[in-house]
């Protein structure tokens, strides 16, 4: 059961004239005879009885009595604070052991433990080297179980090559399985609170530590239990790791439930780290996040200082086109993060190479033998080639345009197809061209008699309406009316 925050308030509030729990510091001074390395063995059996201690300490805070709660935590949270204090003092790690065991079941903040009792910084110096000690003991490696299913000793040596060969998606093939099993990535509570409490008290060395790390698994573990605002604190630090500053970005990004500008910001600092550090770890970042409107917000807010040739690569590289609308949420974030960002120039640049990229798609799909379109064939990138159409093209050329499309599908008849359902298509594809035409021709705000004339006759042509349009659904060339007349087209 969690503990209320205005629980903890109050226990917190009434430390300084509490007294410990006795029973609770029984635990704690039996926790004192096990050496360290017995504490963090997560299968040492002479620990299950105190487990089995805390757990019932624990159902003490279960009473439906709001006061009587308030008092059994005071005392918790007094008996964890003489062992803490004793830890400071005598730089004992066996003693902060106990203290995060105990942590376990009823969690007083860091800070306000650490506050209160004040150890100084020499004492914080000393209790962090202890602490320092241990986590230099502990060597992570990734292993399978004796007997593990094919897949997964397959998976992991697979992981541990993408690793060696900086490869973000092998490696985070496993991570993700691994994180979907029953336990995740939480294989040693104990450990998880050291390496938070090290972060809590000294970030510097923290750091260093994050900076030094050789593979990104042991970055993952060093991670996985830190809050969104410890990452944010995190995110800030000048580091060149680029396993530990993706890790960042993920955990960041998966924390985070809407594009606040704190989390954008943090994403985007630990961006412009990876492309200092490593472009193609960088690019790999973003093909990673391709679906992600936080990340590639952060992206478009950091292309302001990259040169528009990179964004280029950038957009050939991660984005592959394709006839669909897939992402387009995340595209259209990346879009209006762009239009906010960079100046008018290099957008005008970057939105000419991916609408030369989309003209060559939506060309190519055409040639496909078994290619066939009955509705609007948007393509991921459809906003982008509307915003390539408004700012790159002045009002003569969008009307230019918009009339030679309209002229193609009002003889359509004219051209030779070898089949029936390539006329549909090619009907289709015209209607859609000229859909997207629309967007800037309404933003525009451009009014134009033959555009209204030639679309005005083309809604009420017969011949169009028998063979291409029979369906009570709303088509593509009548989406494109409503934009151009700027009414809702009711349909009979």
């Amino acid at each position: 059961m969690e503990i209320a925050k205005s629980i903890k308030d109050q226990a917190i509030a009434r430390l300084l004239t509490a007294n410990p729990d006795a029973g609770l510091n029984t635990v704690l001074n039996e926790l004192d005879d096990f050496e360290i390395e017995k504490l963090l063995d997560s299968k040492n059996g002479p620990l299950i009885n105190q487990d089995r201690i805390l757990h019932a300490l624990h159902s003490g805070l279960m009473t439906k009595d709001e006061a009587l709660r308030v008092d059994v935590l005071t005392g918790y949270f007094k008996s964890m604070l003489d062992v803490l204090d004793y830890a400071f003092k005598k730089t004992n790690a066996s003693k902060l052991l106990a203290f995060l065991m105990a942590y376990a079941y009823f969690p007083i903040p860091f800070n306000s433990a650490v506050t209160m009792i004040s150890p100084g910084d020499e004492l914080k110096k000393s209790l962090s080297k202890e602490i320092d000690k241990i986590l230099d003991s502990i060597k992570y490696d990734f292993v399978t179980l004796p007997g593990a299913p094919y897949y997964e000793t397959t998976l992991l040596a697979k992981a541990k090559e993408a690793a060696n060969q900086s490869d973000i998606a092998g490696v985070y093939h496993l991570i993700k399985a691994i994180e979907r099993s029953e336990r995740g990535m939480h294989w040693n509570f104990l450990l998880e609170k050291i390496i938070k409490f090290q972060f809590y008290l000294n970030q510097t060395g923290f750091v260093n530590r994050l900076q030094d790390l050789k593979d990104p698994f042991t970055a993952v573990n060093y991670m996985n239990s830190l809050e969104l605002d410890e990452l944010l604190l995190l995110a800030e630090a000048p580091i060149k790791n680029p396993w530990v500053n993706f890790e960042l970005i993920r955990l960041i990004n998966k924390a985070s439930k809407t594009i606040a500008p704190i989390h954008q910001q943090a994403i985007e600092k630990k961006l412009d780290a990876l492309y200092i550090q490593d472009k193609e770890f960088f690019i790999q970042t973003i093909q990673y996040f391709a679906g992600s409107n936080l990340v590639l917000s952060a992206f478009g807010s950091l292309c302001r200082i990259l040169p528009a040739t990179f964004i280029k690569e950038v957009f050939q590289k991660c984005f592959p086109l394709d006839q669909y609308h897939m992402q387009i949420d995340s595209h259209t974030a990346l879009l209006e993060s762009l239009q906010r960002s960079v100046d008018e120039e290099k957008l005008k640049s970057v939105l000419a190479e991916i609408y030369q990229l989309w003209r060559d798609f939506t060309l190519s799909v055409l040639d496909k033998d078994d290619y066939f379109q009955s509705g609007t064939l948007l393509t991921n990138f459809a906003n982008y080639i509307s915003a390539h159409y408004f700012h790159n093209l002045d009002n003569s050329e969008i009307i230019s345009e918009m009339s030679r499309l309209l002229d193609s599908i009002k003889y359509l008849e004219c051209e030779w197809f070898t089949s029936a359902s390539k006329q549909i298509t090619k009907y289709h594809w015209y209607s859609s061209m000229l859909y997207i035409l629309t967007f800037p021709y309404k933003d525009k705000g451009i009014h134009d008699l033959t555009i209204t004339t030639k679309l005005q006759a083309l809604m009420y042509d017969a011949v169009q309406i028998s063979r291409y349009r029979r369906t009570t659904d709303k088509l593509t060339i009548e989406l494109a009316y409503e934009n151009v007349f700027g009414t809702t087209l009711l349909l009979d």
